[in-house]
This record gives C-alpha cells, structure tokens and sequence, in this order.
C-alpha cells in the first residue's frame, strides 16, 4: 500500500490506493493514531475537516477535475447567413473535442440550420458540454419547405438569371446554388423581402411552372411575359402586371392575388387565360384586364373583382366559353372620347342582372329627364326617380320603340331614310331601371360628371373624354334578342345591344335571323354618320364586327322575327381591310367628301344572284347622317340605299344607277370612286345632268369636285348617275355610237333641246318596237311597229339623259343614249 502523509487541520491523512477501481483513505491522529477509514472512487476527492481534538465536523467528496468552466463556441462568420454560405464553429483549447455533429475536431464548418454544442475534455476523464450555439440558414422570411423547391434569393431582380436561385432538397433538408433557373416542372417559392432576399423577382420571358408560393409581402411581377401555372398557388403574395396569366392543369387551385400598390397600373394584366379542369380559380383583389379573358375550362369566381378595361386603344373582353365558366360579378368600362363633341352615343351593356344607371353610368355622366323634387344648377340635387335635375329635364337616355313609332316621311325626295316619330321614349327613373343586355341605349354626352354644372347650366364646355363604370353579373351562354316588326308603325327598325363583353362577328354562323334583313346599321359619332354593313359589304367603316359595348340597328322585314346568338359569335378580330366575298365580280365605292373634310359613302355590287330591287339578304337601306352629307345610289322605286346590289350585266349590256346626295349644303364637294378587280372590259361613267359631263372611271379610282349652290339641280337625287356599260370582247352586240356604220338605229340632233329623229338603218332585224326610258329604268314611251323613221318629243321631259332601245321578237339591243338639254 502507498502511504502518503499529508497535514490537513490538525490531523495526519494517509491515502492508500488499494486497486485501480476504488480509493481507501485512511486518515490518523497527530499521534499516528488511525481514526478511520472511506472509501471514493478514482474520480473523487474527499476532503474531512477535524477539530483540535480530532472530532469530524464536515465531509466534502468533490470532483477530482476540480470547477472546469464551460466551453463557449466561437464563431468566424455570423451564424446566420444564406444557402450556399457557411460559418466554422471553434471551441477553446482543451485535451479533446466532441462536437453534436460528432466531429472531433477543435472547429467545425457548418452549413445547415442547426442547434450545435461541443464537449470540451480537460484530460481523458475530466470533461464539460457547451451550451447550444443556434445557426440558421434564412431565405427572407421563408419557412423551411414542405417540398423540394426552386426558392427566389435575389442578388437582382431577374427571374432568368440560376444566381438569383436557391434549390431545396427536402430529403436532404438542404440548400442549394441552383445551375439553372426554374423549369416549367419546378415548385418555385418567392420569400419576402428579408435577409438575403434584396430584390423581388421580375418576369423577362414567358415562364411556366408548377405550384407558386408567393409569401405575405412578396411580389413576382410579370413585366409584359407570361405567367402558366400548372399546379396550385398558396399564400398571399401578390402577382404585378402588365403580363399575361394562364392557369393550366387540372383540380384544386387557390385564390390569385394582384398588387394594389398602383391602382390601375400594378393590379393590370393584359390577358388572362384559364384551361383548369374541374377547379375553381379564386380572384382575391381587383385584377383588371385590357385584353381577353379566355376561359376553356374551370370556373373563375370573380368575387366582384374581375375589372373589363376600356380605353382609347381599345376594350377588353370575355371570350367564348362553354357551360358554367363564370360565377359572380364583373365590372365593365365603356371608353368614351370627348373629341367628338356633345352628342348621343349608341351604347350596350352586357349584363343579365345589371346595375341601375344611377349605381353606374350616372356616377360618370349627368343623366337627366323628367322628374320632380331635385334642384338645378349651381345647387344640383337630383329628383326622386334620380335623375339629375336641369332646367328642361330633357332626356338623356333614349331607347327606341318599333312598335309605338308613327312614320312621318317615308324615303323623302331629297334627304336620307325614313323620318319617325313617337320612336325615342327616355327611360322613366335612374333608381330602377337597370342596365340589361341586348338592349340598345341612346345616351347623350355632355361631358365627365366631374366638369360640373357648366354641362348643364348652358355654358357647355368641350367634354372630357370618359370612362363609363358598370358592374353586374354578365350574360354567358345563348342569347335571345327582343324584336318586333310594325309595318304601319317603325316598319321592323330594331336597336338592339351587343349582349356579350366581347366583340361579335355578324358573319358568325352562331346567328339564327328569320325575317331579319342582312344589314346592321351603327352610328358613328366621331363622323357624324351611319357605319352600314350587309353581310358581306361595309361603307363608311361598317364592318363584321360590333363593339363590345355597341348599339345597332336592325331592320325585320316580316312578321315573327327573331335573332338569337350563341357565344359563338364572340369575335376579338377587328379586320383593317374587309374582305370581300359572294357572288360578284366587282363592286364600285363610291365616297363623297365636303370642305369640311366630312365623308359618306355608298357601295354599287355587282351580283348575278340579286335583282336590280331591294335584295333583303344583300342590300341595306340608307339612313341618314346627322351632319347632312348624304350620299345613296336608288332604284326605280325611289328607295335609297347605302348598300345596293345589281343584277350583273350581259355581255353588250349598260345600266345607269342614280345616285343622290340629299339635300346637301351650299358648299364644296368632292366624289371618289373606285372598282377593286373591275374587269377591263367594264366601262364606268359618272354623269353630271347639272353641267352635262361624263367622267369615265380609270384603272385606279375617279376624283370629281364640284358645287352646290342655292339652285335645288345642284343637288339631290337627280343631278348624278353611275353610267355602267359591258364591252366584253366576244360581245355581239351594237356599239352606242349613233355615227357606227353597225349600228341599228341613227339619231339626230343628239343631244336635243325638243325633238329627235331616229332612222332604222337594219330592216332586216325585223325592230318590233322602239322602247324610250329614263336614268331611273322607268319606261317612258314605247313605239310598236315603228316605221323606217319616226319623229320623237321630249319636250315635256326635264334635262337629263334617255335611252332609247330597238327591240325584236329574239333580241333586246343596246340602247342609244339621249341627251335632252
């Protein structure tokens, strides 16, 4: 036994070690006296403290490694840093190292987030554990992911560039750089702005992805690209304009949120396109679109914030769907630019439950009519039924009704169409009546609400342009027009409204029109006059295509009409050139212009398939323009028309075709014409009867000026005709040269101021009659058996030009052409 002696208080303390695994102290007086013994372990220090006399007072069994202090962690780099970064862990100096991740070194590099200690050793037996040193690895704001991940850690904005992505690999529970920007099969998440989030993503392609995570405070905008999800999006970020969004794919997807940052601007995208089998897409805020909402499959519940935008560049719209797309409200704009003055604009909405005018339109503009209670201006209250009140209380929304009005001059010699009365009644409050589609509304324009009484009070400011506001749920599906057809009364004149938030084609086989003639009618204000369009010919801009937002005329043409749509006739195209179709090898235009650089035109076809009379599958009736510049070809009834179709011409064959131009205004005018693929063989004239000229129609186009004057011959329906003529090559028919050695008939004096002389010069045709007509086709006078030579008066005829035409049992022949002065 070793035997250390040691002095501790009064008394002598032997230590005797009696095997590796165990201690004995012995301890003894100063007379070496043994006063006991205890047994400790090897890891034990036992300290007893004696009186003087050697009685125990206290025991202490402390550790042999004495108080080792615990170890602090040191860190190099902060312990919270980004993907990709990392921070070395260092404990103090000691015997040995045993760290949580079981490493054994003195410092460590770590790189995930973590709680991480280290046990510090002093020897091989005497140690102590740090406390937890916390290292986290942040995105922003960003949670750890429940899924692998593409996660934006912006050093820019751009989308495109891999250094501005991070990838998480959830079976690793790791970040990493990422090579390559997302693909269209990534998960993508976009943090917050935070730690290591400095920029919010921007679009700079067109991208598609899987699900999208956009946290609470974060934004992806979309710049002018693309946006296609396929699978679903979470949280409440927000997405920016002024892109374009797609939903693809199928089941369950969200709610979209859209920047309000910049109302009008950041909440704006250009079109919005859904193709989400059996889901409910979910607007959150305002989105408005400029475009076209495109819904192929799904159902977008608007919550009442899909917004329609329409502007000077143009209005947004809803295209084509089928079944159940569409599920609460959405608001519909109407542009309306205040250049073309205070004047009534021919207005629709598409509503199936609308609004009333005083919760929409009248918010925008001042709407006034009969009504009592209200006060005028400068003091402007509005009466009970909610018009706004003005010293007339004239009213300002007008709808037309066939069935009440009372034809007062029907096709008038000198003007445009036919004049009715009783037609326009004002809607009878603004409280109630409510905007409903299909219906065709007369609103007149002073100007924006917003410029206040001068609108009413008589100084009448130019307007401003306007944006009109209405929100109701819209109409989906087929559609069925209200039209009634009164010959004694409106004679089947029609105003209907475009019922959807799109532009519709009138050549849409979706149309189903019985006794509805071909031709819609829209008034354009900006010039004052009437669009006409047939179903295959437009004049003065008339077209396919009505506006979204658009009011129309049309016109049946028996009992029992009806025009019904499906969605088939949406339309986003708006052709800049019509194409011209059907049966006919050329048309002439025909377009009259005044100094004010005002314009009307009218259209002459050529069609084997009509007559030369009113074709209701072809020809539209003229109305007339409100600036009074009217130009209309007519037929032998004295009926006007816009569009007029004629039975094409045989070979050797003419036709004369008046053309009227009312009861114009003492001024300037000019005509062009022009024949797009005009055979060569075909021969135009524009005749006229005022300063007996004949101007013949070139390869390109005839331009023609002339003068009104106060003389009624300077206008109206008999100063101009079309003098149309047929020189076919192989023709056998006679020239109209009354001098031609061919020719059957010789007459002189031509022209003429009374009488003509006419000479059969071809016995042998056997001439039956002799047939004289007027530029109008109406026979005037006819000579059966006519001798060699007979003498002929038009003495009783006004000025103009007569044709006279030799007949035979086998052939008609061309005419000769006679001028009476």
């Amino acid at each position: 036994m070793k035997r250390i002696t040691l002095i501790i208080s009064f008394l002598w303390l032997l230590v005797s070690i009696t095997n590796a695994q165990e201690k004995r102290v012995h301890y003894f007086d100063k007379h070496d006296r043994e006063k006991g013994t205890l047994v400790v372990s090897d890891s034990t220090v036992f300290t007893r403290t004696f009186d003087k006399v050697g009685n125990i007072l206290r025991d202490e069994i402390i550790s042999p490694c004495g108080d080792i202090p615990t170890p602090i962690i040191s860190n190099s780099r902060p312990l919270t840093f980004c993907p990709g970064d990392s921070s070395v862990l260092t404990a103090p100096v000691s015997y040995k190292y045993l760290w949580s991740t079981g490493d054994t070194t003195r410092s460590i590099t770590v790189k995930k987030t973590g709680l991480y200690t280290v046990t510090a050793f002093s020897s091989s037996v005497c140690s102590k554990t740090s406390l937890a040193d916390t290292v986290l690895v942040k995105i922003g704001t960003l949670a750890t992911p429940l899924a692998d991940s593409y996660i934006f850690g912006a050093k820019s904005d751009s989308f495109s560039s891999a250094s501005n992505w991070y990838v998480y690999s959830l079976s690793s529970d790791s970040y990493s750089l990422a090579i390559s920007p997302p693909s269209n099969s990534s998960s993508i998440i976009i943090p917050a702005l935070g730690y290591c989030v400095l920029s919010l993503p921007t679009l700079t392609s067109n991208v598609s992805v899987q699900d999208l995570k956009i946290e609470v405070g974060a934004k992806l905008s979309l710049n002018t690209n693309t946006l296609t999800i396929s699978g679903q999006i979470s949280d409440s970020g927000q997405l920016s304009g002024p892109g374009s969004l797609s939903i693809a794919g199928s089941g369950a997807f969200g709610t979209l949120f859209f920047d309000q940052s910049i109302p009008n601007t950041s909440n704006r995208l250009t079109n919005f396109t859904y193709n989400r089998t059996g889901a409910t897409i979910s607007l959150g805020t305002k989105m408005q679109i400029t475009g076209v909402v495109t819904p192929t499959a799904g159902i977008l519940a608007t919550r009442n914030n899909l917004v329609l935008i329409s502007d000077s560049l143009g209005d947004a719209s809803i295209a084509q769907g089928t079944g159940t797309y569409l599920s609460d409200s959405v608001t519909i704009e109407r542009y309306i630019p205040g250049i073309s003055g205070r004047l009534y604009r021919y207005l629709a909405a598409p509503f199936s439950a609308g609004p009333s005018f005083s919760s929409s339109w009248q918010k925008q503009i001042f709407i006034t009519g009969l009504g009592s209670g209200g006060t005028i201006c400068p003091s402007l209250t509005q009466h009970s039924n909610g018009f706004d009140a003005s010293a007339s209380n004239g009213a300002t929304v007008l709808m037309f009704n066939e069935a009440n009005a009372i034809a007062t001059a029907s096709t008038p010699s000198v003007g445009g169409a036919t004049v009715y009365t009783n037609a326009w009644t004002g809607i009878s409050s603004t409280n109630t009546t409510t905007l409903i589609g299909g219906k065709g509304y007369n609103v007149f324009y002073r100007g924006s609400r917003a410029q206040g009484c001068a609108l009413l009070n008589g100084n009448n400011p130019t307007p401003s342009n306007i944006t009109l506001s209405a929100c109701g749920i819209v109409n989906t599906g087929s559609f069925t027009f209200t039209v009634t057809y009164n010959p004694l009364n409106g004679e089947g004149w029609n105003l209907l409204g475009n019922p959807y938030p799109s532009a519709i084609d009138w050549n849409s086989a979706g149309w189903t029109k019985n006794n509805i003639t071909s031709s819609i009618w829209i008034y354009r204000p900006a010039t004052n006059q009437f669009a006409t369009y047939n179903g295959v010919i437009g004049v003065n801009g008339g077209s396919n295509i009505i506006p979204t937002g658009q009011a129309f005329f049309v016109k049946a043409n028996a009992s029992s009409p009806n025009l019904s749509a499906t969605e088939v006739i949406k339309s986003s195209l708006y052709p800049a050139i019509l194409l011209l179709k059907g049966n006919k090898p050329f048309e002439i235009r025909a377009s009259l212009v005044n100094s004010a650089n005002k314009t009307d035109e009218t259209v002459l076809a050529l069609n084997r398939d009509k007559t030369d009379l009113f074709d209701a599958d072809f020809d539209a009736e003229k109305m007339h323009n409100a600036n009074n510049l009217d130009l209309y070809s007519l037929d032998s009834t004295g009926l006007k028309y816009a569009i007029n179709a004629i039975a094409t011409l045989n070979d050797g064959d003419y036709k004369i075709i008046p053309l009227g131009i009312g009861a114009a205004s003492i001024g300037n005018y000019s005509f062009n014409l022009s024949a797009q693929s005009m055979p060569n063989f075909y021969q135009v004239f524009l005749r006229d009867h005022f300063l007996k000229t004949e101007h013949q129609l070139g390869p390109d186009s005839l331009n023609y000026s002339f003068t009104v004057t106060a003389d009624s011959n300077t206008y109206g329906n008999k100063r101009f005709d079309l003098y149309i003529r047929n020189e076919r090559p192989h023709s056998t028919g006679f020239g109209l040269n009354s001098s031609d050695d061919n020719s059957i008939l010789k007459v002189y004096p031509n022209p003429t101021n009374t009488v003509f002389t006419v000479t059969i010069k071809q016995k042998d045709l056997n001439i039956s009659s002799l047939v004289l007509s007027n530029s109008l086709g109406q026979v005037l006078k006819t000579i059966n058996n006519p001798k060699k030579e007979e003498i002929i008066d038009l003495s009783s005829y006004e000025p103009g030009s007569y044709f006279l035409r030799p007949v035979n049992e086998k052939d008609t022949f061309k005419a000769i052409v006679i001028i009476k002065n």
